[in-house]
């Protein structure tokens, strides 16, 4: 293992704000109302000065959330400072829940395409379609495909929103219900076919597995070094935390250092990340059950990923783990399992 391996960013996310008017059941970074974290356009100028330092001109940004649009300020100024720093802006991610009239958010389309933006991306789902009716996200499409052109509008993803509107065209469903009018099987079909990507992390785990085979936490095994440090997908978020591949609730506080930080990388310096890339989760596991008293779920998981997230959070309640971060990640994915027990 090389003590300093992290891939540089092929793609680069700004979490503007874990905000959201959703809960989403299948959000992989906990968002949703209750948190509040926000990023400051400082923090996003620093960064980008940073990467260009490094010789990373070349990464595409994208600007994400939560919801942006519930930070609208910052989401304009953020636009225009990707764009004139020189970085090719891929998108803004949006699940539509903003819409409150076709004025309003056209004034907001046309506020964004003068600070430079070109293309956006729609995610729709049945755990969007939990919170935004489909009729609601059919007039964002149609207003985006209006000032943006049907060639700039990314739709994540269109069959699902149809699959949805065959039951409630108009108005929001829960996802419970949604997997009771069309079957299990159907479900994790459609959700595996079509949605882009759908990890079994964060929120997600503990929606799906109701749904899912469940296995004992000795049994399942992740490719945890390529995921962590070499998947070329980082994010940025609240306070500068920095993440580097799908482990949500893993992040480097980085603060306006990332050039820093980069180049001073060593794993010797974050215990946790260089335990699950030397030793794997199962040694991970081990860990959380001796430093924390972390106990596997007798019910199995449904992938590494969700035992290594209890591990985790066991950790995190105890407490002295800078890279277990941010807090609102853990306190949400708390909320979440008391919400599954009481349901």
């Amino acid at each position: 293992m090389n003590d300093s391996s992290i891939a540089a960013p092929q793609y680069l996310g700004f979490i503007l704000t874990n905000r959201c008017s959703g809960s989403c059941g299948h959000c992989l970074y906990n968002c949703g109302p209750h948190r509040r974290d926000s990023l400051d356009i400082e923090t996003i100028r620093a960064s980008l000065r940073d990467l260009r330092a490094l010789g990373f001109g070349g990464t595409r940004i994208h600007l994400g959330g939560g919801e942006p649009f519930l930070v609208f300020p910052l989401l304009v100024e953020a636009v225009a400072a990707v764009r004139e720093m020189g970085f090719v802006l891929d998108f803004v991610e949006t699940s539509g829940a903003w819409y409150e009239s076709s004025r309003e958010a056209a004034e907001k389309l046309l506020i964004l395409k003068a600070a430079g933006l070109e293309r956006i991306l729609v995610s729709v789902s049945p755990f969007h379609q939990s919170f935004v009716s489909p009729q609601k996200a059919r007039a964002v499409l149609s207003l985006c495909n209006k000032f943006f052109g049907p060639e700039n509008v990314i739709v994540n993803n269109l069959a699902l929103l149809e699959d949805v509107e065959r039951i409630s065209p108009q108005k929001t469903i829960s996802f419970d219900r949604y997997v009771r009018s069309v079957g299990v099987a159907h479900t994790v079909t459609a959700l595996w076919q079509n949605s882009l990507p759908l990890h079994l992390a964060g929120r997600a785990a503990e929606t799906m597995k109701p749904y899912l085979p469940r296995l004992p936490a000795t049994s399942l095994e992740e490719p945890c070094e390529g995921n962590l440090l070499q998947s070329g997908k980082w994010h940025i978020e609240a306070g500068g935390l920095v993440s580097t591949g799908y482990c949500c609730g893993l992040a480097y506080p980085v603060g306006k250092q990332l050039a820093d930080w980069y180049s001073g990388f060593s794993l010797a310096d974050w215990p946790l990340t260089a335990m699950i890339v030397a030793r794997g989760v199962h040694a991970f596991l081990e860990h959380a059950s001796t430093e924390a008293d972390f106990e596997p779920d007798p019910e199995g998981y449904v992938s590494a990923c969700h035992a290594c997230q209890d591990a985790r959070l066991a950790l995190w309640r105890k407490g002295g783990y800078p890279e277990l971060a941010p807090d609102g990640f853990y306190e949400e994915l708390i909320r979440t399992k008391r919400g599954a027990r009481s349901g």
